[in-house]
């Protein structure tokens, strides 16, 4: 009989202590904004830059998520009313919630915006030192985007459209004479729908708008908010930080240009 209680109690205690041990799953909430954050696993295997930091480092720290995705126009709903502990995106999209003195932001990386254009338009390139200098130019922008009230507070020419393939597929045909966008998502468009002809663009070197890209949360969750944060800096002090940053921007990248000072500090005192 003690034999039999001995392998039952072992059966249940293999069974049970996993069961005890595994830690809740942490919920968090992204919208579709390829190649930062891709609802649809790309054909290459990429899940987004911002994606991929976020969950490399919770694996760091030693937590297991819950990556759901939600509409644009609920993000602030899935953070605050539906539960997500955290929120992948721009601070931005919360300005509305009226709640952002609840919130903690830890950025993951920038996100820069510049201007794409035709060689054949400008054989010399484009530089200049402010945007202002480019009135004589039609800039193809999507309406609603984040940076159009910093264009149209330089009196530029714009030429709104609701897609941003749409903008694209004008440069290519010489409507516009450049596209604002973010220079990852810029080049991603034009490789799917120019792939013979990529070479005949050319974005400008500096960006004419940054934002961060963060993964947010309600203060109140400080102990999820410090398991992440732990993680980052380890994933930044081993250097797989830096390999998810190439594997979406290629060994050609000035690191240092698209990186949160917070993670730039940490870099330099490695």
């Amino acid at each position: 009989m003690s034999r039999l209680f001995y392998v039952v109690f072992v059966s249940l205690a293999l069974v049970l202590v996993p069961l005890l041990e595994s830690k809740e799953l942490i919920s968090i909430s992204a919208v579709n904004y390829p190649p930062f954050q891709i609802e649809k696993i790309s054909s290459d295997g990429k899940k987004g830059f911002s994606i991929e930091i976020v969950e490399k480092a919770f694996k760091k720290a030693d937590e297991n998520i819950e990556l759901k995705y939600v509409p644009m126009t609920r993000a602030s709903w899935s953070l605050f009313d539906k539960g997500s502990t955290g929120l992948v995106g721009t601070i931005k999209w919360l300005d509305s919630s009226g709640k952002l003195d609840l919130v903690e932001a830890v950025d993951l990386h920038l996100i820069r915006f510049v201007l794409f254009y035709k060689k054949s338009n400008f054989p010399n390139g484009v530089s200049y030192s402010d945007l202002g200098e480019l009135k004589e130019y039609k800039i193809g922008t999507v309406r609603g985007s984040s940076t159009v009230s910093t264009l149209e507070k330089k009196g530029l020419n714009l030429d709104y459209v609701s897609d941003i393939e749409l903008n694209f597929r004008k440069l290519e045909a010489g409507r516009v004479d450049f596209v604002a966008a973010v220079d990852l998502a810029g080049w991603d468009i034009i490789k799917e729908l120019f792939p013979k002809s990529t070479e005949q663009f050319e974005a400008v070197e500096t960006p004419f708008f940054v934002a961060n890209s963060s993964l947010m949360f309600k203060k109140e969750d400080n102990e999820v908010i410090q398991s992440f944060k732990k993680g980052l800096k380890e994933i930044v002090e081993n250097g797989e930080y830096i390999d998810i940053v190439r594997k979406y921007y290629g060994n050609e990248i000035d690191v240092n240009s698209v990186l949160p000072d917070h993670i730039k500090q940490g870099i330099d005192k490695k």
